[in-house]
């Protein structure tokens, strides 16, 4: 509940003792996935529809045409995050799509811990094992990176920093 959050104070919410069997079957889940998903990006050159390819050009071309940074179709958070892998080429910036997928996939099993889920470590599974999530984790579509962004305001919200955030929410 919000204010059993609010007692709660950060050093006891994010350094409580971890099970080191619970921290390593989470990291063998994400590497899993990370190696299954950067294989699978290398396999698979395009994209399934035109979305991916467009946001890519925009953050590939965004220092060139800073007005793509603001503009609302190319995703300002996206096009500036993504800006410096698209320098190296679509095969990169995909590659960094499976890293921001492995880190929402890291963040929302630290959830499940925060919530004191009976199972917090089927969260990775649950996650990354679903087709439209695996479809677009080889992808440079904007979904995982708001992904990410929303479990992290979720994360901050039940540690009862609410400005903090709302601030990352926007």
């Amino acid at each position: 509940s919000p204010e059993v959050a609010r007692r709660v104070s950060m050093g006891v919410l994010y350094h409580r003792p971890m099970i080191p069997s619970a921290r390593r079957a989470a990291a063998l889940w994400i590497c899993g996935f990370a190696a299954v998903a950067g294989a699978l990006s290398f396999l698979y050159r395009d994209s399934y529809q035109q979305d991916g390819g467009y946001h890519f050009l925009f953050a590939r071309w965004a220092w060139a045409h800073p007005d793509t940074l603001v503009d609302v179709w190319s995703r300002p958070a996206f096009t500036f995050l993504y800006s410096l892998p698209a320098q190296l080429g679509y095969p990169a910036a995909k590659l960094f799509t499976v890293l921001v997928c492995a880190a929402c996939a890291w963040q929302t099993w630290r959830l499940a811990l925060d919530l004191n889920l009976p199972r917090p470590g089927l969260a990775i599974p649950l996650l990354v094992l679903q087709p439209s999530l695996f479809l677009i984790s080889i992808e440079t579509m904007t979904e995982p990176l708001f992904a990410l962004i929303l479990v992290i305001a979720l994360r901050l919200q039940y540690a009862g920093r609410w400005r903090a955030g709302a601030v990352v929410a926007s």
